[in-house]
C-alpha cells in the first residue's frame, strides 16, 4: 500500500525546496530523463490505460518552473528492487527542444527496497487557508484512504494522515476510443485487428459509449454518442 513523505523546506525568502518520496515500485533507469524533464511523457499515450501521469506535463513542468526560477535541475534516486542500487539522476528540460538534459547520472543507496524519491528547488510563496498545499494535501488524503502520508509543512509543523483502509481501488481498465478523438492510425489499426466486414459493426465492436439504439441515421449521415459523421 502507498506511503507517501512530503517535505517542503524553507531556505530563502521566496524559495523552497520540495522533495516527495514514495515507496511504489521505481522507475527503471531508462525512463527517468524522459519521465521528468520531457513534456507529454504520460503513460495514457499508447494505451488509454493510466499509470503514471494522465497528460505528460504536471511533473516536467515542475521541474522547468524550478530551473527557470532557482536554476536548479530536478533530483530523483528510484529503486525497482531491494537486490538492486537505486539510480541517482539530476536532470532539467531543454526548453527549445523538449527534451531531457542530464547533469548527473550515478547508483546510490536508498533507505526504501524499492520506490522514488523527486526534490525540486524552487521559487515561491507559502500560504495556509484555501488553495494551499496543506489544504490540496489534506484532500489528497481524503480521495486516497489506501494511502498513509505523512507532510513536513515549511513552517515546521508535520500533519500525519494515517491510512483509513487496507483494500486497494479498482485498478483502472483500459478504455476504448471515442469515435470523436480516434486517429486515423488507430482506425486503421482497428480496422486489420477486427473481424468486421463493415464500419458499422466496427463501432459496436470497439467504441465506447456505442450500442443498440444509441445511433441514428439521416440524410447520408450517421450521429451517435454526441458525435456527428461527416
Amino acid at each position: 500500500l502507498p506511503e507517501l513523505v512530503i517535505s517542503i523546506k524553507h531556505i530563502a525568502e521566496s524559495k523552497f525546496v520540495l522533495t516527495v518520496q514514495d515507496n511504489g515500485p521505481g522507475i527503471i533507469k531508462q525512463q527517468i530523463p524522459n519521465i521528468f524533464a520531457r513534456l507529454l511523457y504520460g503513460s495514457k499515450f499508447h494505451s488509454l490505460k493510466m499509470s503514471r501521469g494522465q497528460q505528460g506535463i504536471g511533473i516536467s513542468a515542475a521541474g522547468m518552473y524550478g530551473l527557470l526560477t532557482t536554476g536548479e535541475p530536478v533530483q530523483i534516486i528510484s529503486r525497482t528492487s531491494p537486490k538492486k542500487n537505486a539510480h541517482h539522476y539530476h536532470v532539467q528540460i531543454d526548453t527549445t527542444k523538449n527534451k531531457p538534459e542530464v547533469v548527473l547520472d550515478e547508483q546510490c543507496d536508498f533507505e526504501l527496497s524499492t520506490g522514488t524519491s523527486v526534490t525540486i528547488t524552487l521559487e515561491g510563496r507559502y500560504q495556509k487557508g484555501r488553495k494551499s498545499v496543506d489544504e490540496y494535501i489534506a484532500q489528497t488524503a481524503m480521495a486516497n484512504p489506501h494511502a498513509a502520508i505523512l507532510y513536513y509543512a515549511p513552517d515546521g509543523n508535520s500533519y500525519e494522515y494515517p491510512r483509513q483502509t487496507e483494500e486497494l481501488p479498482i485498478p483502472p481498465k483500459e478504455v476504448k476510443p471515442h469515435p470523436y478523438g480516434v486517429e486515423l492510425g488507430l482506425l486503421y489499426k482497428m480496422a486489420r485487428d477486427s473481424s468486421a466486414k463493415q464500419l458499422s459493426a466496427l463501432r459496436q465492436i470497439w467504441y465506447q459509449y456505442l450500442h443498440d439504439g444509441r445511433g441514428t441515421k439521416g440524410g447520408g449521415r450517421e450521429s451517435y454518442a454526441g458525435c456527428q459523421s461527416r
